[in-house]
């Protein structure tokens, strides 16, 4: 196996997610987590054409992977804003991420490599925005029937995701980014991501509407 298959089995992960998301469409298309539809769409799209562009075209792909992110975590800071009681506190960390964001594309290397600042920041907002969700939970009679609660399964996902990603790039240099050692635990993150993204449509079936 190599570092192309495991790539190929992201690949994989990331279309059956969308497949089951346009499957079903028609059963959460009135909720807000329709728009996550568009995020699979053009997590599917980045990931191949940054492919394309540095297999074909022989082209750096960091400005794909580094512009996706920045979307992929606004996208998410809003969703946790509409959902969370504390929307102020939300505010605070958009705030934060949008200036580690500008920092990050004074300092890091937007064309040669990844907005590692960025990252950083938007992994902890994240974080911090997961715990306020499950401490919302907590507190409304919907924890008793938090499986078959769509949200729970996204955020569970993003959690376990981000937790185990942070690590893994914070030691990046020292791992190297083309080892198994460091692509075997990215697929085994993405896998678990889009996993739950999977489950938290398939909470959608008719049963539950």
């Amino acid at each position: 196996m190599t570092i192309f298959h495991l790539k190929v089995g992201m690949w994989i992960v990331q279309i059956m997610a969308l497949i089951i998301a346009i499957i079903y469409w028609k059963h959460y298309k009135n909720t807000f987590q329709r728009y996550f539809l568009l995020l699979l769409f053009l997590i599917v799209v980045s990931e191949i054409s940054a492919t394309i562009v540095k297999e074909i075209f022989g082209l750096r792909s960091f400005p794909i992977y580094n512009v996706l992110s920045i979307l992929s975590f606004l996208f998410y800071l809003f969703w946790f804003k509409k959902d969370l009681n504390q929307k102020q506190l939300v505010n605070s960390l958009l705030v934060l991420f949008s200036i580690a964001t500008l920092f990050s594309a004074y300092k890091d290397r937007f064309i040669h490599g990844l907005m590692e600042i960025m990252w950083i920041a938007g992994a902890v907002t994240i974080l911090i925005s997961s715990f306020l969700f499950y401490l919302d939970l907590l507190n409304n009679k919907e924890v008793v029937k938090y499986k078959s609660t769509p949200k729970f399964w996204i955020v569970t996902g993003l959690l376990i995701y981000h937790i185990g990603y942070l690590p893994l790039l914070l030691f990046k240099d020292y791992i190297g980014a083309n080892t198994f050692y460091y692509r075997v635990p990215i697929l085994i993150l993405n896998i678990i991501l889009y996993g739950s993204f999977i489950k938290s449509f398939l909470c959608w079936k008719p049963r539950n509407i």
